[in-house]
C-alpha cells in the first residue's frame, strides 16, 4: 500500500493490474467503420478521487471514479481501462516528473453500463 500525501489529503492506493485499451479505426471494403481494440496490461496503484477531482469530471460529462498511477512509457494515449474487470473512460490524465503518469477514470454521467 502506497500513500500519496498532497498539499491538503493523504490519499491511499492500492496495487492493481489495469488493462489499457487502444482503439483503431478502418473502414471496411464497403466503407463501413471499423474499431479495433488492442489490450496491454500493466501494473500500477489505484486510488479514489478527491471532492474537487469528481466537480471536474462532472464538467467534463464524467462521474469519476478512480485515480491510476502507472509508469509513463507504458501509456500510449489509451482512451479506456479495464480495471476489476469493469470498463473506464479515460477522461484526463497528468504526466508527473517522477515519471509516472496519473489517469482518471470514470464513465459517462447518466449512462448506466
Amino acid at each position: 500500500m502506497a500513500t500519496y500525501k498532497g498539499k491538503y489529503t493523504a490519499a491511499v492506493f492500492l496495487p492493481c493490474d489495469i488493462t489499457l485499451v487502444s482503439c483503431a479505426y478502418t473502414v471496411d471494403s464497403i466503407g463501413q467503420p471499423v474499431t479495433t481494440e488492442g489490450e496491454s496490461v500493466v501494473h500500477g496503484m489505484i486510488g479514489s478521487v478527491s471532492a474537487s477531482e469528481d466537480e471536474r469530471a462532472g464538467q467534463k460529462g464524467f462521474k469519476a471514479a478512480h485515480e491510476a498511477v502507472i509508469w509513463a512509457f507504458e501509456y500510449n494515449d489509451e482512451e479506456v481501462a479495464i480495471v476489476n474487470g469493469k470498463r473506464y473512460q479515460i477522461y484526463r490524465y497528468y504526466r508527473r516528473s517522477d515519471g509516472r503518469v496519473e489517469l482518471y477514470l470514470g464513465q459517462r454521467a447518466g449512462v448506466n453500463r
